[in-house]
């Protein structure tokens, strides 16, 4: 076995991926119409609060036009774009006209655009879900629209068609309803994604998905997000225990259906921001993000979670929701007016323009690891062989991810404490790193395996040969 040591530290490694160094890519099978999904980032939008154009204090679908480079110029060789591949959009304030460039320009960029779709209870009484439903997504589809997030999507069917059932989360007309309304959006666009989003365990998650039988990602909603992992991820990093994030791993690989795309997150538009949840701890954010990173599915990033937002005042959803921050001046760059809400606090340290002069802030951190993401095939859309056991508390959590040829070897450490990862029974010949925080050592090979020191709150991700 052979070690290439890194010359540098992780930010240089970072920054020179993202500058376009390219890596191998092995062959892959012939295209579906959802594999644009599988490995891809999407970055969720309170347009609201994400850019203003007009002075108003409100942001508006041209703000978010006007920003759309910073989360993807069309320029895969460099910039200093996010780079992610699509967009949900929580919230719309504008004109048709206003929503029309959008999706033209966000499109120019090669980003797809998911718009949220509610199925709420009061609002089935007449008709059957999947028929008004799917009458209002054909409608949206064939403007240019890529897919949806489907709110609360365990809630469809206040009554059946009987006028009998219904009415509780995970029904079987529920279930009836959601695959009636993803075969009428396959019929309109094969390529339409639907995100579904509910809180409920793995083994309810699971069910969501459908068959693959006949529909090779699923035949009810090919893309669910995880709850179980985000509270997991969360939960490990501030408990410095690695347990949880192993056992939902584990049970989902149980569980899920062979192809569907999970979608793995830290926290949302309901949910206290993970940076609040982290006390701002800056080793935890960047722990938590290169965990985020390096799992499979679509990652779903919250806007602002890139420059370590926190939540404002108030306990209400608003606190979630506090306007982006571009700089450091009274309107933050959001805009030039008053802003609709007070920006949250440390606006002077969690803004873009302060954290892009900086290749080792938190938004440097998301940055390179989200053009390392999209260098290695393995890591985007590779399977997960998980190494952590989980049979005793561990700050350790390893995995492998293998696509074809290309394999990697991950390993993060949650804990606060520098702790020895292994031994794990590796075949490889060559680790070369890709990822390695400062401080991580090189793999070693004992009798039992290969072992990793690793200081507290640091990742590193190894191509193996």
């Amino acid at each position: 076995m052979t070690f290439r040591a890194p010359r540098f530290l992780l930010f240089v490694t970072l920054v020179l991926a993202a500058a376009g160094a390219t890596p191998d890519r092995p062959s892959t099978p012939p295209p579906g119409p959802l594999d644009w999904a599988d490995g891809a980032v999407c970055y969720e939008i309170d347009v609201r609060s994400f850019a203003d154009s007009d002075g108003d204090g409100v942001g508006d679908l041209r703000g978010l036009t006007e920003r759309l480079d910073y989360l993807n110029d069309g320029n895969p060789g460099g910039g200093y774009d996010l780079g992610v591949d699509a967009i949900a959009l929580n919230s719309h304030n504008g004109t048709e006209a206003d929503f029309d460039r959008l999706l033209a320009e966000a499109h120019r960029r090669g980003i797809k655009v998911l718009l949220d779709l509610a199925p709420a209870p009061e609002d089935v009484r007449a008709v059957h879900p999947s028929d008004e439903l799917g009458r209002i997504a054909s409608r949206w589809l064939k403007r240019g629209v890529d897919g949806f997030r489907i709110d609360a999507s365990g809630w469809p069917v206040e009554k059946g068609r009987d006028g009998k059932h219904g009415g509780k989360p995970g029904a079987k007309e529920t279930h009836a309803a959601l695959r009636a309304f993803a075969a009428r959006v396959r019929r309109v666009k094969p390529e339409a994604l639907l995100v579904g989003e509910n809180r409920t365990d793995t083994k309810g998650i699971a069910e969501y998905f459908g068959s693959t039988d006949s529909i090779p990602r699923g035949d009810e909603l090919p893309c669910n997000m995880n709850f179980p992992l985000a509270a997991a991820i969360v939960e490990g990093i501030r408990t410095g225990d690695a347990r949880p994030a192993a056992a939902v791993l584990r049970e989902m690989e149980k569980r899920y259906p062979k192809g569907v795309i999970d979608a793995p997150f830290l926290t949302n538009h309901d949910m206290r921001r993970v940076a609040t949840e982290m006390s701002g701890r800056r080793e935890r954010l960047r722990s938590s993000v290169a965990t985020l990173l390096t799992l499979p599915g679509m990652v779903c990033l919250y806007y602002g979670e890139e420059v370590g937002l926190r939540n404002g005042t108030g306990d209400d959803e608003r606190g979630n929701r506090t306007p982006m921050a571009w700089d450091a001046s009274p309107g933050g760059g959001f805009t030039r007016g008053k802003p609709w809400r007070s920006f949250a606090p440390g606006q002077e340290e969690t803004n873009v323009a302060t954290q892009l002069k900086s290749p080792i802030s938190l938004l440097g951190r998301y940055r390179g690891l989200l053009r390392v993401r999209r260098g290695y095939a393995a890591l985007r859309s590779g399977a997960l062989q998980l190494l952590t056991s989980g049979d005793r508390p561990t700050p350790i959590l390893a995995f492998t991810r293998t696509l074809g040829p290309e394999r990697m070897l991950v390993v993060h450490n949650l804990g606060g404490n520098g702790a020895t990862a292994g031994p794990y029974r590796i075949d490889a010949k060559a680790f070369t790193p890709v990822i390695q925080d400062l401080g991580v050592g090189a793999p070693k090979m004992t009798s039992k395996g290969v072992t990793v020191l690793l200081p507290a709150n640091s990742s590193a991700v190894w191509k193996l040969d």
